[in-house]
């Protein structure tokens, strides 16, 4: 039988689209090399920076709320590479390239068009997210997820005895762990996919019970594994106890921020997680896409049982890590990357060849307007990409405050001089990072004095400070007027002892649009 109209015009929209696509995300991918880091990783990179080239100890000689993961991730791209942007922006190149590789191989069973969809809507929404959204923690455990996935999913992952695949299951979701310790929440339901995928006897329901016992236990053995690397890590480094102090201590309270910052409890609290959590981080038309793709998948097209099983993994794995966000009560759009990679999968399932005959016309095309109307929505590029296509340069960061707090601090520091930020993602770290400063207290940023400030912990923090910037005096003080402040039950922004402390001993030196530098009168 022949393809209706509709059909054989989607035939033709379609390729045109994903060669414009493809354009798009292969053109701003190339220009990003030229991007800035900002937003979060200045942070995360100057603290790989101070353990590398200044031997300090995590969590002890500078107060970091990350994962160990996280720390050493960062260590890593330092050591190999140095602390530049460049060197970032080429990690972060790489490492997409090779979640898309993975994407690719994963996909690829449904047709290389579905597979070339998958790779091409991620990559469009992640690019497009800009550098903010670089390397991000969230971001960063996907790559083992999605090994993990292909692995226990994949003809190759079958000629692998299957507990040496439960163990390797286990030791991807453990990396991811390391990063943020939520993103382990799709480990079982992988284990349980392995586990039916293993012909069963006689007794159906015992022997899957058994399996799925068997790999769980077995894949928590390399998840564990894993794991303790991080904590060896840090047990050697005499930092182990201050990780344990700021886990147990300062993160409960951290997780007591949602939104923009603020600190709620009760109904309250509740109402605006679920305010927060049915937006979907604005990926409606997304999760509408993917939840169609998947209908059609499943009951539109003719799917192997390998096939239809990983569609469901993927949609399970979709509706799991939607919840992500809600674990942590923290709905920035970092935090549903990996809700939102597993729904761009599911949604280039769209792409899937339909049956030929003629009734299928209409529902193919629907499909295709379906997929274009989620580009147009959801893949934007990025400003800094939009102001290269206008031949201008990226935007540096920090409205380029960031550029001269370093360069007034590379001209004016002596070797044994020692600056205090006293900012959280405003630029002054970064500043610092692209000087070589060290820092004067293991405080390199103040977020954490103005929330909870009735907790001991927190007071406790508070006189730690004064003490060490007292006996310290660092040369130079670098404070963000601008800067991010929790608010709601228990914050502050006063901090008595510090403005006395600074009054007392420092005068301007410096001031920008948002930021001023100080310095110490006696110096």
């Amino acid at each position: 039988m022949k393809y209706s109209t509709t059909n054989k015009t989607s035939e033709r929209v379609l390729p045109i689209t994903l060669i414009l696509l493809t354009a798009l995300v292969v053109s701003e991918l190339i220009s990003s090399v030229t991007w800035r880091m900002a937003h979060d990783t200045p942070l995360l990179h100057y603290t790989a920076y101070l353990v590398d080239r200044h031997d300090y100890v995590p969590y002890q000689d500078v107060f970091a709320i990350n994962m160990p993961g996280t720390i050493l991730f960062h260590l890593c791209i330092g050591k190999l590479f140095g602390y530049g942007d460049l060197a970032f922006r080429l990690t972060d190149i790489v490492y997409l390239l090779f979640l898309l590789a993975l994407t690719w191989k994963l996909m690829v069973c449904f047709g290389r068009r579905v597979a070339w969809g998958a790779v091409l809507l991620f990559g469009g929404i992640y690019l497009g997210s800009g550098p903010a959204m670089s390397l991000q923690r969230d971001y960063l455990g996907i790559l083992p997820i999605a090994a993990a996935v292909l692995l226990s999913n994949s003809v190759l992952g079958e000629r692998v005895n299957t507990y040496v695949r439960a163990v390797v299951v286990g030791a991807l979701f453990g990396l991811s762990a390391s990063i943020k310790p939520h993103l382990a929440i799709g480990l079982p339901v992988v284990v349980v996919f392995m586990a039916t995928a293993i012909p069963n006897g006689s007794s159906r329901n015992a022997a899957l019970i058994r399996s799925v016992l068997k790999y769980g236990v077995v894949s928590i053995g390399g998840f564990l594994l894993v794991i303790a690397l991080p904590i060896v890590w840090l047990s050697r480094n005499g930092g182990l106890l201050e990780f344990w102090a700021m886990s147990t201590r300062y993160l409960p309270l951290y997780l007591k921020l949602i939104g923009e910052h603020e600190v709620m409890s009760g109904f309250k609290r509740w109402a605006q997680i679920y305010d927060s959590y049915r937006q979907f981080g604005g990926h409606a038309v997304l999760l509408a896409s993917g939840v169609l793709g998947t209908y059609m998948a499943l009951f539109e097209t003719k799917l192997s049982s390998r096939q239809s099983r990983l569609v469901v993994l993927l949609a399970v794995l979709t509706l799991l890590y939607s919840t992500y966000p809600v674990l942590a009560g923290q709905f920035f759009n970092y935090h549903w990357m990996p809700f939102t990679y597993f729904a761009s999968l599911l949604a280039a399932l769209l792409l899937r060849p339909f049956p030929t005959e003629s009734q299928a016309g209409l529902r193919r095309g629907f499909a295709v307007l379906m997929f274009l109307f989620l580009i147009i929505t959801t893949v934007r590029p990025a400003s800094p990409f939009v102001r290269q296509l206008s031949g201008g340069e990226p935007a540096p960061p920090g409205h380029g405050r960031v550029d001269e707090i370093a360069g007034f601090l590379g001209t004016h520091l002596m070797p044994d001089d020692r600056v205090q930020p006293l900012d959280w993602t405003s630029g002054a770290v970064h500043a610092l990072l692209l000087s070589h400063a060290r820092v004067a207290t293991p405080f390199v940023y103040d977020f954490h004095f103005y929330h909870h400030v009735s907790d001991p912990y927190i007071q406790n923090l508070r006189r730690k400070f004064i003490t060490l910037l007292e006996r310290e005096k660092p040369r130079f003080l670098v404070l963000m007027s601008d800067k991010d402040r929790p608010i709601g039950e228990d914050t502050t922004t006063e901090f008595p002892e510090l403005e006395r402390f600074v009054d007392a001993n420092y005068h301007v030196v410096l001031e920008g649009d948002g930021y001023a530098v100080l310095e110490i009168s006696s110096h």
